[in-house]
């Protein structure tokens, strides 16, 4: 119970607060933040695995399995991202706005990387008298896995311009026109 009330609260005050600011501001939406940190996940994954395999006091076989987890994660991050990007796009050529039905469909998911990364965080970490860039990058890709899902289980804004892109063109129309004014017309007597 008290872990839906947390999963709620992250996503009402915190991720979907953010993603419609992001959204405003940039034009993109929450889907586009959940896709950076499929990228993220897997690149600290790939860094963890690089890392196993360059020890020297590894054996063959752990170093092949560690390339494996690799190959492994990389496709499972490509699966679910390709999964929903559907329901993504459904969601967002919809003419209703409803919520994101990741929202109910990831909750469990969502529960068990956040009691992962709270054990990893609280217990584990703190039990180890040396730490090792390896464990830092496991709790890091859980903490990103975390965010993915967050942002994932969001309900977008209707689509919208770019508050800095305006920005942007209105400044780059007044330095063009203050680098390259354009002649003025004589007015012809007539």
């Amino acid at each position: 119970m008290l872990m839906k009330i947390l999963d709620d609260f992250l996503i009402d005050r915190i991720f979907e607060k953010f993603s419609h600011k992001f959204q405003v501001a940039t034009g993109k939406t929450c889907y586009y933040l959940a896709k950076i940190c499929h990228i993220l996940v897997a690149a600290t994954i790939s860094c963890l695995c690089i890392m196993y395999v360059q020890d020297p006091h590894n054996l063959i076989s752990q170093k092949i399995g560690s390339i494996l987890l690799c190959i492994a994660v990389i496709v499972q991050e490509m699966y679910w991202s390709n999964k929903y990007d559907n329901k993504d796009r459904e969601h967002l050529d919809s003419k209703e706005k409803t919520m994101n039905s990741a929202r109910l469909e990831l909750r469990r998911f969502r529960l068990i990387f956040v009691g992962l990364f709270l054990i990893v965080g609280w217990f584990y970490i703190p039990a180890i008298k040396t730490l090792y860039i390896k464990d830092y990058l496991v709790w890091i890709s859980i903490l990103l896995q975390v965010i993915y899902l967050y942002f994932h289980s969001c309900t977008p804004l209707p689509p919208c311009t770019s508050k800095i892109l305006s920005k942007l063109k209105v400044a780059s129309s007044k330095i063009q026109n203050f680098l390259f004014p354009k002649p003025e017309e004589i007015p012809s007597e007539k």
